[in-house]
């Protein structure tokens, strides 16, 4: 170089400082196993590392911004693109990548899930234990929950009655802003807070401290492990009352704190604190977070290689497939499903029509082309609360009643707007008729032809009243069917809404043009576009859609969309003016309404809530991510599904309720912390596998779940993985899948490219389900399975084979003492 250039250079640098500043970037850089285990040594070793690179020790530590030295080896520090190349060839070093940000994923459900708690003094000496009894609550069972912090001052975290902290606790509690020393207690036993790799700005709107601002930490914490708190209700205004605790509610909890008030969570953050739970003792970790697909945070593995399981949020993307996070093999990952908890809300029509009340009787006007002819019928009513969603099958102006109409079996009379068809025999299940109901036996009425012909394994049963031709009349068939609909949302406020009818208007996709040209001030305004519903994702129309009509004065919103039960997604609307979702049969006949009426006009009745059979659960809701995984095709993810929609559970200052695949997340991890707590010897694939086995793939009645979605259809393994969750059955699965270490190893080689062979590996790596992807000839995988059952059993292969394929398994009955011998399954 010559002077001249060299001149040039050294003028850049002098004008552009920041610019030379904002070239370095947070990078993370993974050495696998430590090589010491003396922490100190580790970091010094780091440091090292870094010295070489810029060629001095104290630059080499202000760059630095964490130290992995417990469970594992590496270190975040701020590169240059070019420095992070040069460590990159270092021998030593196993990867070298950017950091990125991970975002969180955003309590009638542990009775729903069989978990039943009145407190050990409530026991009664009759009533037969369940695991939450013989895990004594979670008792001294320690669970890491990696988020946005916790709310000590919750009644969540009481710690009355507490022991002492466990002495193998190594945690600290560490003093910020807002929190001191005492802020734990003997139930939230430790803290920490990561503020590496977040800016200065974002850091003056949060605590400096583990105090939780957004409230996402806090209500996941108390999910999993909150001590119980009577008569609490969503934001204290009487809806959803109940009681609320955690499903592992004398577990002990310690917090790491890594997302912040602008919803970031920096992977360099998230691996500082697993590995700083590894050393604390933590005998679970839970992260209701996750990035995009594809970005996996491998270090994970050094926590199940010390027996930890690690349990995360599955995302919340949905339905669209391939989108599920978090999908390497060794942690389980959650989906969301719906728990028997809703919250009808009345809509009523000037012309008095009751539309969405949870019970009416007269939501079908008219019996359509029924043949006479038959000697009796079998109807069944399609309801929304059962079968809701299929109405985003009409066509713009059909009209949307849902029955099918059976004669006799393998003959089907009217039937309009069904997504799904059931079947039924004399009002009791029954199974599917052989041949597949295609569109050509729908026939009669105002059917019209479906999106795509139905499968013999979309068939469902459901309970259905025979109706005699001689007694048929509309009132007849209307009292022996619950003709109901329903519409729900969370305003109980009788400041916002109003005993009088206002007036309505249908604004269609409520896009700008339409609510200025519609004259929607002071106005109820319905969100009605079923030609649009695949255009935009729900979630992202309805926050539209609030926004807008906010914005242009009305003082009521009703939206259509396909599923209904999320219903937190209109809380923005609170105090401000009722906003109501409804599914697209309900919004048809509005509509019908609003365009038959010269002044139509519409009153919108305070929420109630509804628990128990009235509400078909579960299903899998449709913002789950769902499978197959982008990153390993031949890992099934999600691993199970968990109650994730409506959850009631603390924020600061009070309860709220929430949904998302972060609320299904600690559901999960409070069975793990149960499990652990009876199985202190079953590893964390053991304790994997008996959730995922023992899952159940059919609800309350028996009939298979469902999975939400246009159209809703019944749930696959990449919708739900193993099922929904069964605690009771999980503390006695028979028979598990352990995974060797060595295996695991195998497939994080073979993640960085170091292995041949790899999709051996992935299809032979011990879990408990198989995927193979793209399957073009005979396969044969092994698995091997452990007793944990009788000391002497014989269990029997039942196998039912994935449509359009085949499973042949050498034996049928094989018998166990201890560690069963390699089955090969081809």
């Amino acid at each position: 170089m010559d002077m001249r250039t060299f001149s040039c250079a050294l003028l850049l640098a002098t004008l552009m400082p920041l610019s030379a500043k904002a070239s370095s970037k947070l990078y993370i850089v993974y050495l696998g196993e430590k090589e010491h285990d003396d922490p100190s040594m580790v970091t010094a070793s780091h440091h090292d590392m870094l010295t070489s690179v810029f060629g001095s020790k104290d630059e080499a530590k202000k760059s630095m911004v964490y130290s992995y030295k417990h469970g594992f080896s590496g270190f975040a520090a701020t590169l240059t693109e070019t420095q992070a190349e040069t460590l990159a060839e270092f021998p030593e070093v196993v990867r070298v990548k950017l950091n990125t940000y991970h975002k969180p994923h955003t309590t009638q459900s542990w009775d729903f899930l069989g978990l039943d708690y009145d407190g050990p003094q409530q026991q009664q000496p009759q009533q037969q234990e369940g695991l939450l009894q013989r895990a004594k609550y979670g008792e001294n069972i320690i669970i890491g929950v990696i988020d946005s912090g916790i709310w000590p001052e919750s009644r969540s975290f009481d710690d009355t009655g507490y022991s002492p902290v466990p002495a193998r606790w190594r945690g600290v509690c560490q003093i910020g802003h807002a929190w001191n020393a005492t802020s734990c207690n003997r139930k939230i036993i430790g803290a920490r807070w990561y503020s590496g790799g977040i800016s200065a700005d974002v850091l003056k709107m949060d605590y400096s401290s583990p105090r939780d601002l957004t409230g996402h930490g806090t209500h996941v914490a108390s999910t999993i492990a909150g001590s119980q708190v009577w008569n609490v209700s969503h934001r204290g205004g009487g809806l959803g009352v109940g009681i609320a605790r955690g499903g592992a509610p004398r577990s002990r909890l310690a917090i790491y704190k890594v997302c912040w008030i602008d919803g970031s969570c920096p992977e360099a953050a998230i691996l500082a604190a697993i590995d700083d739970a590894i050393k604390d003792g933590v005998d679970v970790l839970s992260l209701s977070l996750g990035g995009s697909p594809g970005e996996e945070i491998f270090q994970t593995l050094h926590a199940v290689l010390q027996g930890i399981p690690v349990v995360f949020a599955g995302g919340n993307e949905g339905p669209v497939p391939q989108m599920v996070l978090n999908a390497v093999p060794w942690v389980m990952t959650v989906a969301a499903s719906t728990i028997d908890r809703s919250f009808p809300t009345q809509v009523t029509l000037g012309n008095n029509e009751k539309l969405v009340s949870w019970f009416y009787d007269h939501h079908y006007q008219r019996m359509i082309y029924l043949d006479l002819n038959q000697a009796f019928f079998f109807i069944i009513s399609t309801q929304p609360q059962i079968v809701g969603g299929h109405s985003g099958l009409i066509p713009p102006g059909a009209k949307p009643h849902s029955w099918l109409i059976l004669h006799k079996e393998g003959n089907y009379g009217a039937c309009t707007n069904s997504g799904l068809l059931y079947t039924l025999k004399l009002g009791r299940q029954s199974k599917p008729f052989k041949d597949p109901i295609t569109h050509r036996h729908i026939h009669k009425g105002s059917s019209f032809l479906l999106v795509r012909e139905l499968t013999q394994r979309e068939i469902m049963i459901l309970r259905g009243t025979k109706v005699n031709k001689e007694n048929l009349t509309i009132e007849s068939v209307q009292k022996q069917l619950s003709l109901n609909s329903e519409g729900q949302s969370l305003h109980y406020n009788a400041s916002v809404i109003s005993n009088d009818f206002k007036a309505l208007v249908h604004a269609r996709s409520c896009d700008m043009e339409t609510l200025a040209s519609s004259n929607v001030t002071g106005k109820i305004v319905l969100c009605y576009a079923p030609e649009e519903a695949f255009l935009t994702s729900p979630r992202v129309a309805l926050r539209n859609a609030i926004n807008r009509t906010l914005e242009a004065g009305a003082k009521g919103l009703i939206f259509a969309q396909y599923a209904v039960n999320n219903v937190n997604s209109v809380a923005t609307c609170h105090n401000i003016m009722p906003c109501v979702l409804v599914d697209f049969e309900v919004a048809h006949r509005i509509a019908s309404y609003w365009d038959m009426t010269g002044s139509p006009v519409v009153k919108v009745s305070p929420t109630m809530s509804a628990v128990g059979n009235e509400v078909l659960s579960p299903r899998v809701t449709s913002f789950s991510s769902r499978g197959p995984s982008l990153a390993f095709s031949a890992i099934l993810k999600p691993d199970i599904a968990a109650p994730g929609v409506n959850i009631l559970a603390a924020v600061r200052g009070t309860y709220v309720l929430l949904s998302g695949t972060s609320m299904a997340c600690p559901h999960v991890s409070a069975v793990t912390a149960l499990l652990k707590s009876v199985h202190p010897d079953w590893s964390p694939a053991m304790i994997k596998s008996a959730i995922i086995t023992t899952a159940s793939v059919t609800d309350r009645f028996g009939m298979p779940i469902q999975a939400e979605g246009v159209p809703r259809k019944l749930a696959d393994p990449f919708d739900f993985g193993g099922g929904q969750i069964d605690p009771d059955r999980a503390d006695d699965p028979g028979l598990v899948y352990d995974v060797d270490a060595k295996e695991y190893n195998k497939f994080f080689n073979c993640t960085l490219g170091l292995l041949d062979g790899c999709e051996s590996y992935q299809l032979n790596l011990n879990l408990p389900s198989i995927a193979v992807p793209n399957l073009k000839d005979n396969v044969t995988v092994s698995r091997t399975v452990t007793n944990v059952g009788p000391v002497e059993a014989t269990y029997r292969v039942v196998v039912e084979a994935p449509a359009g394929g085949a499973v042949i398994i050498p034996f049928i009955y094989f018998f166990c003492d201890a560690k069963c011998s390699s089955v090969e399954i081809k």
